[in-house]
């Protein structure tokens, strides 16, 4: 079984860093959804979104590689239901925000 969440895991580009994680997910599928213990990411028609919960609290950031096409429709970014600047930076698009136990860091950008 966990062969198969890791090739998940890399399907949606997922890398776990120190300060976070980076994540590619644009498939070529019009939504998916997947989902481990530690990290959810899904896509909609005109949305991705997702959760972190590392096993401690803290200031995290979130890299989300897309192509650039679709990172120039993206212009609103949601932290925790809270409206928050879209950074673009070195091809990404950048997110910070903080968890807690048991509160996952929430995020959505479309």
């Amino acid at each position: 079984h966990a062969c198969s969440l890791y090739s998940a895991s890399k399907l949606v580009g997922l890398e776990f860093l120190e300060d976070g994680f980076a994540v590619s997910p644009e498939l070529p599928v019009e939504d998916y959804k997947f989902e481990s213990s530690l990290v959810g990411v899904s896509k909609s028609a005109r949305t991705y979104e997702g959760w972190y919960a590392p096993s401690q609290a803290g200031e995290w950031t979130i890299r989300i590689h897309l192509p650039k096409e679709i990172a120039g429709r993206m212009t609103k970014a949601e932290i925790n239901g809270t409206s928050v600047a879209l950074k673009k930076s070195e091809g990404s698009l950048q997110l910070q925000g903080r968890s807690e136990l048991r509160q996952p860091l929430r995020w959505r950008i479309s």
